[in-house]
């Protein structure tokens, strides 16, 4: 069901050693483009990281291959890279976008397809530039720009829609405030099979339960290291120094 052609992983020796560098470059330019992107608003400050983030744990969880895990996280750091050419009195207005308004910001996926377009590693077969252009579709086919549905969409972007979303759900907003990880949650279980993919519905539940949050208003950044320390160690329980460190950062954060 997830699958992406892959040039980058099927060479070896010095070729593959120049592909590897050449992806990591990239992926340094793309989270430098995120930063960016982000530091237009002091309310996503972090959020293309943090997408970034939680589309590589859900990524992995689901089983996709390393090398579609990464192109999955560099996608996640580029996904709002488009709201570059949204007006700054659109996407910082506190009160609700009006009908132009929100035609307007609904182009971001488009316009951030075209720019990472001419960049060849961000186009064809990495997927990269079709995240971008669909992570704003739903799974019924209501959402933008082209309302494709189910599994037309591509699967990356079917895993950025997740990880958005509780990206922007547990972040406040100038026109409301942050949500509590359980409402957060609730919120998931209510899309899969309309919003998100039901399939990744249960994969990213299931991955925030092993990770065993604790706190309804935990940072991002503390629950991400959660959700990582609990994928290492394979089970909360059995490193204690690791989730004693991760709950640490929940209550300081």
């Amino acid at each position: 069901m997830f699958m992406f052609q892959d040039t980058f992983s099927s060479t070896t020796g010095e070729n593959h050693d120049s592909r590897h560098e050449l992806l990591g470059t990239i992926h340094q330019i793309a989270e430098s483009l995120g930063n960016a992107i982000d530091a237009r608003d002091k309310f996503t400050m972090c959020h293309s990281k943090h997408v970034a983030d939680l589309s590589r744990c859900l990524a992995l969880k689901a089983g996709f291959s390393r090398s579609e895990v990464e192109f999955i996280h560099i996608a996640g750091h580029v996904h709002d890279i488009g709201k570059i050419g949204i007006p700054d009195t659109v996407l910082r207005k506190t009160g609700p976008l009006t009908s132009r308004e929100w035609k307007l910001m609904c182009t971001h996926p488009v316009m951030g397809a075209k720019i990472v377009a001419p960049v060849k590693a961000m186009n064809g077969s990495t997927g990269i530039c079709e995240m971008i252009l669909h992570h704003h579709e739903r799974w019924d086919g209501n959402g933008y720009p082209l309302k494709l549905k189910a599994d037309r969409i591509p699967a990356g972007a079917r895993i950025l829609a997740l990880a958005d979303s509780l990206s922007a759900m547990l972040e406040d907003r100038p026109y409301r405030a942050r949500l509590t990880l359980s409402q957060a949650l609730a919120e998931i279980q209510r899309g899969a099979g309309t919003q998100f993919d039901p399939e990744l519905s249960v994969v990213m539940l299931n991955m925030l339960e092993d990770a065993g949050p604790g706190f309804e208003m935990c940072s991002l950044d503390s629950l991400i290291t959660k959700i990582i320390c609990s994928r290492i160690v394979g089970h909360k329980n059995k490193c204690s120094g690791c989730i004693q460190a991760c709950t640490a950062g929940i209550q300081g954060g």
